[in-house]
């Protein structure tokens, strides 16, 4: 049971890595609407040919929806069923489009290439652990160190362990807004003509930062 178990997590993982470059990268959105497909095998059990019991498809099916509705309230979610599943499939897909129409597409779980069943429990407590909610807004405010006017298009990175977790950009006001769990992280801001502000600190949903970008000194212009 404890391999089984490591096999499913180890598939989990895969799939939340890359959830987790998608959110630093700014891909995937707190407000994204998202949309989980389900692929799971209708095929009649026992039959001449298969084993098992085709209810237990189903079975594993609404604790997935189950544990969805329970636990992911604060997002859009919408979970379908997808036509003409495969022998043996109970597949697992969450997608989401960008501003632009393009869709992403990370496989979740895949019984077919892990030749287990899922732990629907594992798979929500992943996603609650990565997805970035909109109930964790933190507000952030560039401004130029001299004479406190907005710095638009600046670039900010927060990182966790020297890992990126987040990353804006300050709009024309030089405000940006990120979401991420409370925690202590790295804030590293830079924009062109500015020295770099780099700096460890506490966020927590519903703060408003200030951080001030010291502009760089001329030394080549005359005297």
């Amino acid at each position: 049971l404890r391999a089984r178990d490591g096999r499913v997590a180890a598939c989990a993982q895969g799939a939340m890595d890359k959830l987790r470059t998608c959110v630093a990268l700014g891909v995937l959105p707190a407000r994204a609407r998202l949309r989980m497909e389900v692929e799971y095998c209708t095929a009649k059990r026992p039959s001449t040919t298969l084993r098992g019991d085709s209810a237990k498809y189903k079975k594993y099916y609404q604790e997935l929806q189950d544990a969805m509705q329970r636990g992911m309230q604060d997002f859009e979610l919408e979970m379908v069923v997808a036509p003409r599943p495969r022998i043996g499939a109970f597949e697992v897909v969450l997608s989401w489009q960008n501003s632009d129409g393009y869709t992403y597409k990370v496989p979740l779980f895949s019984k077919l290439h892990a030749r287990l069943w899922p732990n629907v429990h594992l798979i929500v407590s992943s996603l609650l652990e990565v997805l970035p909610s909109a109930s964790q807004a933190v507000q952030l405010r560039v401004i130029r160190a001299d004479d406190r006017s907005p710095v638009p298009d600046a670039c900010i990175e927060i990182l966790t362990d020297e890992r990126l977790t987040r990353t804006a950009s300050s709009d024309a006001r030089g405000r940006a807004e990120v979401f991420l769990p409370e925690g202590e992280y790295k804030l590293r801001v830079s924009a062109e003509g500015f020295l770099e502000n780099e700096s460890e600190r506490r966020l927590a949903p519903q703060d408003d930062i200030i951080v001030p970008l010291a502009p760089l000194v001329d030394h080549d212009g005359p005297p």
